[in-house]
């Protein structure tokens, strides 16, 4: 069992909790941007849609299922 005194043990403490809030910053734009792909997707799966609806090919692939 490893023993540190006060002064190590509050060191690395503080060492172990800047390397957290790093990676928390990371993790948080790494998750804003999966957000904004999704929304990306989102719109343009909708937009394809509303344009097969308009061309009634939308239509056509109902009547094939």
């Amino acid at each position: 069992m490893l023993e540190y005194s006060c002064e190590e043990a509050t060191a690395l403490l503080k060492k172990n909790l800047e390397n957290a809030k790093a990676s928390l910053e990371i993790l948080v734009a790494d998750l804003q941007f999966l957000r904004d792909q999704v929304t990306i997707t989102q719109v343009h799966s909708a937009l394809t849609l509303i344009s097969d609806y308009k061309l009634g090919s939308f239509s056509l692939a109902i009547k094939c299922l």
